[in-house]
């Protein structure tokens, strides 16, 4: 992984010098240089806390370079943005600090709005309208995965109350 970073890293020198506004590129290549990062964590924050815990910050460094990138030329509406927010919501749920609990949930509503026209859920079981789902299946597999965390985060602690004033906090 070490040479991929090095030619991603030299990919963005490149890029720098010969554009002078951002890029979809340069938003790609910190979406591969976040990856490199984060396919090292799967497994790993038991075996190798502490390099876990540095791969884990770079890897979301990374990520909100080339989510703050994407949200620039993209519009917060666009597909991309979603995949973004939602890559950094399963980044975060893997995470064994109960802080990153929330951020997880925090990014899977925002990837959730950004395909619905910026529709807020204010209910459990609240949907928007059809109308307003730019990517049904997409949604789907958004919503899903919030509500497995949430069971997830139920079978780890057992209360309820925690579980709720984490979820009310990102509505």
């Amino acid at each position: 992984y070490e040479k991929v970073r090095q030619f991603y890293l030299e990919s963005l020198d490149y890029l720098h010098g010969k554009f002078s506004q951002p890029t979809m590129e340069e938003a790609r290549i910190y979406q591969g240089l976040a990856n490199s990062y984060a396919d090292f964590l799967k497994g790993n924050f038991k075996r190798y806390p502490a390099k876990a815990e540095r791969y884990f910050q770079s890897a979301t460094y990374y990520y909100l370079k080339s989510l703050a990138l994407k949200k620039q030329l993209l519009g917060e509406g666009h597909p991309q943005v979603a995949t973004t927010y939602y890559t950094l919501a399963l980044l975060t749920s893997d995470h064994p600090g109960k802080v990153y609990r929330s951020k997880a949930l925090n990014y899977f509503q925002r990837a959730i709005e950004s395909i619905t026209d910026g529709y807020r859920l204010t209910g459990d079981f609240d949907m928007p309208p059809m109308d307003r789902v730019r990517f049904p299946y997409y949604f789907n597999v958004l919503l899903t995965s919030k509500v497995y965390f949430l069971e997830k985060l139920y079978r780890e602690t057992q209360d309820t109350l925690y579980i709720r004033v984490i979820h009310e906090h990102n509505r």
